[in-house]
């Protein structure tokens, strides 16, 4: 059994009631969707992902009304000759750093909560939904579930229970995808992108470069949070400049959702920087459900 390497990822996403869940991407091109809901109603609960090159996802979900939020860790493995995944669940191995980074986005008065269990799915194939209980009330019967939806990349995946109402779609519904990436600045391609595997999508996404700062990309005008229009992204190739820079990303597949040239806004925080250990990193990537969940107030 092959460990999947994913690419490195720091994003804390708070979800709109409207937004869909995260997503990230396997190396053996399955997507895993990833959307926590409030039940018998189907609420979307805020939710955010942390990855790391390992392939342990760090997950963390957010109960705003009760202020409260699970974390855990989620390990997923490509099954070689298998066009399945193997999925387990284990306490979340944040170290206090990294906590004190992702609770930026909490109050601090917040508590955290365990899982009521951590289960080992031996086999999850495309069309397969995971469904975890993480908070089951015994008076209400009120539960918040954690939905993994396993599938192949532009195929469609339902959660278990009744769906929510159908909706008008947005344009802030609208992601960007990066598979199998490669990061180029100035004409030269970052040698460390070229190891990176599997792939990750969301409406805003981020890229970080250590003297640089963070670049949040959007594919929606928001000049009242300091967007502008700074490149376009095309089929497999997303670019922009910032100041005298030329900055590339190229994908295996599709960027935007549909084929054409689209402008890209772009957010430049030169001073912004990880907390932690990440900061040494040669380069970071993220994604969020909505560019304003990375703008600090």
């Amino acid at each position: 059994m092959a460990l999947g390497r994913w690419m490195v990822l720091l994003c804390l996403a708070a979800a709109p009631a409207s937004a869909a869940g995260q997503s990230i991407f396997a190396p053996n091109g399955l997507e895993v969707e990833l959307t926590a809901r409030m039940e018998p109603d189907g609420t979307i609960v805020s939710s955010s992902v942390w990855v790391a090159v390992s392939g342990r996802v760090t997950r963390f979900v957010l109960d705003q009304a009760q202020r409260r939020y699970f974390v855990y860790d989620l390990l997923i493995q490509s099954k070689e000759d298998s066009g399945a995944l193997l999925v387990r669940l284990e306490p979340s191995r944040l170290s206090p750093a990294e906590i004190n980074e992702a609770r930026s986005f909490v109050d601090p008065a917040w508590s955290p909560v365990p899982l009521v269990k951590y289960p080992l799915i031996p086999e999850v194939r495309p069309g397969d939904t995971v469904a975890i209980d993480l908070l089951v009330n015994a008076r209400t019967h009120q539960k918040v579930v954690d939905y993994l939806v396993v599938k192949r990349p532009a195929a469609s995946g339902s959660p278990a229970g009744e769906p929510p109402p159908p909706r008008d779609l947005s344009v802030e519904d609208v992601q960007l995808h990066l598979t199998d990436f490669r990061i180029g600045v100035n004409g030269a391609e970052l040698d460390e992108s070229t190891r990176v595997g599997g792939g990750i999508a969301g409406p805003a996404l981020w890229l970080y470069l250590p003297s640089r700062g963070r670049f949040v990309m959007s594919l929606v005008p928001n000049a009242k949070l300091g967007f502008r229009r700074a490149g376009e992204v095309a089929d497999g190739l997303l670019t922009f400049a910032a100041g005298q820079d030329r900055f590339v990303i190229r994908s295996a597949d599709r960027i935007a959702p549909a084929g054409g040239r689209f402008n890209l806004y772009v957010r430049h925080d030169p001073g912004w920087r990880p907390k932690n250990d990440a900061a040494r990193a040669p380069f970071l990537v993220g994604s969020a459900d909505r560019p304003e969940s990375l703008i600090a107030k």
